[in-house]
């Protein structure tokens, strides 16, 4: 069909896929892939272009909790701006039209042979004229060619238990025994062992002369029609034009499904808000469309009131900071290595530090818990000065061994997540960088504002980068006094698909 020895191009719209343009095959890879453009092996390029299609799947058939909103879509979109998984390579119909019983049913069915059935001769010689020499004259085609009732499924349901074998063997998708038998029993009969639709060797010509052998002996039952349409439709896609080969459209509402299935996955409890319908709960304008720890629709603070009138806004997610976030960004640690005895080796300690921002809110809460600034020492944390050298009073100490530091730091992070303080307020953006507009930072501002309490707020977008690392977060921008955060797509997608 295609080969996926593709040019790879990153898409400058919401689409993601493959497209002919000029005669040439082009892989259009999500906003975020730029480092590993043209990178990927045509292997790697056919599971990728696979997990997109499992991607589009399972946002497709994740419904609401209370159900579907007939004015919304899956994700909190509009229609208009639902997922498309379209192009004239015919997969998702092959999958769509798959039905078992008709698949069953179909193998007993009549289907026309060209032999001559000379078994019923003997019920026709009285109908026959003879010769002098008595040697009988057929005048009239008595003999028909034969209808023979068979225990085997007709061709054309095995040329489509292959193809749908073939497209599922791709997704790595659970496929049942008789449909491999069917598929197996298509393949011996016409093709080489590993033959497939997606691997470098076409077969597409073939099965197309395969089909048309096929459609020649066959009944043109409804039933037969069914499968034969689904078959010459994949077979025969349109590639004489440019245009959409397979791929997904609104891609955007994708990605930020992929972000919060991570974070109800793995930090429900510190969500506090969410505009996520698969997780809504609270009831805004007389229906359901937020999530919210707190599900009382007087204590949402995303609004504007003119007199009488409210008008909601909804911010994509905020929750409070985790403890391993509070360890990574507001904690830090300083190697302190002490050489000065020359007859002994290098002696190493450490020193922990805290953020500013912290200490200065919460000091009296840190101090009752045993943790007090260190105003003897004026080491830096990795020459940042945004960061406070603090010791652990329990053990009386200006410095700790290792064991004791990871202790301590365990502990005061702890302590700070205790406190719910610090809090995150994240837009997650299907853009790069350059297209951050002022109509996202100042929608970011309003959200800030509204929920300005004396709290922490790191308010930030979150957008797409592909990495092969194993972290969530890898990289970080700042644009305007707000963060840009990129968020690892393999390690997202890993996760959805799970």
């Amino acid at each position: 069909m295609i080969p996926f020895d593709l040019k790879q191009e990153i898409s400058s719209d919401a689409f993601v896929g493959i497209k002919k343009e000029n005669k040439e095959y082009i892989f259009y890879l999500p906003k975020g892939f730029n480092e590993y453009k043209n990178k990927f092996s045509a292997i790697e390029l056919k599971k990728l272009f696979f997990d997109f299609y499992k991607l589009f799947k399972k946002h497709q058939n994740t419904k609401p909790k209370d159900g579907v909103d007939n004015s919304k879509g899956i994700g909190g979109e509009s229609k208009k701006d639902t997922p498309i998984f379209y192009g004239s390579l015919n997969i998702d119909e092959i999958i769509s039209n798959f039905d078992e019983t008709s698949i069953l049913g179909f193998t007993s069915k009549y289907i026309k042979d060209d032999e001559i059935d000379y078994s019923k001769i003997g019920e026709y010689l009285d109908e026959v004229n003879y010769t002098k020499d008595n040697i009988p004259i057929l005048t009239e085609p008595i003999l028909q060619p034969k209808n023979i009732i068979t225990t085997s499924p007709q061709e054309i349901v095995s040329m489509y238990c292959f193809i749908y074998f073939d497209i599922k063997t791709q997704l790595n998708e659970e496929i049942p025994e008789y449909i491999k038998s069917l598929a197996f029993q298509f393949r011996d009969k016409y093709l080489s062992p590993n033959a497939s639709f997606f691997d470098e060797v076409d077969i597409s010509n073939e099965c197309k002369d395969i089909l048309e052998k096929i459609d020649r002996n066959s009944l043109q039952t409804d039933e037969y029609l069914e499968f034969f349409d689904s078959v010459y439709k994949f077979l025969y896609f349109d590639i004489e034009n440019d245009g959409v080969v397979a791929g997904i459209d609104n891609f955007y509402s994708i990605w930020e499904d992929m972000c919060f299935y991570y974070m109800f996955k793995y930090f429900k409890d510190d969500i506090l808000y969410a505009d996520y319908k698969k997780e809504a709960n609270l009831k805004l304008n007389g229906y359901t469309r937020m999530y919210a720890q707190n599900n009382k629709s007087e204590n949402y603070p995303f609004k504007i009131t003119f007199g009488d009138d409210v008008k909601y806004i909804y911010p994509d997610l905020v929750f409070f900071a985790s403890k391993n976030y509070i360890l990574n960004n507001y904690i830090c640690e300083y190697k302190y290595i002490n050489n000065r005895y020359l007859d002994k080796p290098p002696m190493i300690y450490y020193k922990m530090f805290i953020h500013k921002s912290i200490w200065n809110k919460l000091q009296e809460t840190i101090k009752e818990k045993g943790f007090f600034e260190n105003e003897k020492n004026t080491e830096k944390c990795n020459e940042n000065t945004d960061f406070l050298n603090i010791v652990y009073n329990q053990d009386n100490i200006d410095f700790f061994k290792e064991n004791k530091l990871q202790e301590a730091t365990k502990k005061l992070s702890k302590i700070l997540y205790e406190c719910k303080y610090i809090i995150h307020l994240i837009d997650f953006k299907y853009k790069t960088s350059d297209e951050i507009d002022e109509k996202d930072k100042v929608k970011q501002k309003f959200y800030e504002l509204a929920l300005k309490n004396g709290k922490i707020l790191e308010n930030k977008f979150v957008l797409p980068k592909y990495s092969e690392e194993k972290k969530l977060r890898v990289s970080e921008d700042q644009v305007d006094n707000l963060k840009i955060q990129y968020w690892n797509f393999r390690l997202l997608l890993e996760e959805y698909l799970k």
